[in-house]
């Protein structure tokens, strides 16, 4: 029962890392802006690095 439950969780964070660095890291490399710091569109590893990070919390939740 303790295998099942940390294969659950190891699946539903590694499903939900991937999902949210892939979404969090298309929408960003796709967004034309600017700031004080330079153009947005190259802010796409920090997007899916937040993504991956919140996509393995729920996924770990749900899992």
């Amino acid at each position: 029962m303790l295998i099942r439950g940390l294969v659950g969780a190891a699946i539903g964070i590694l499903g939900g890392a991937g999902a949210g660095a892939l979404t969090f890291g298309w929408d960003a490399s796709m967004a034309v802006g600017s700031s004080f710091i330079g153009p947005t569109r190259g802010w796409w590893p920090l997007a899916a690095t937040a993504g991956a990070a919140g996509g393995a919390v729920f996924g770990l939740i749900l899992g």
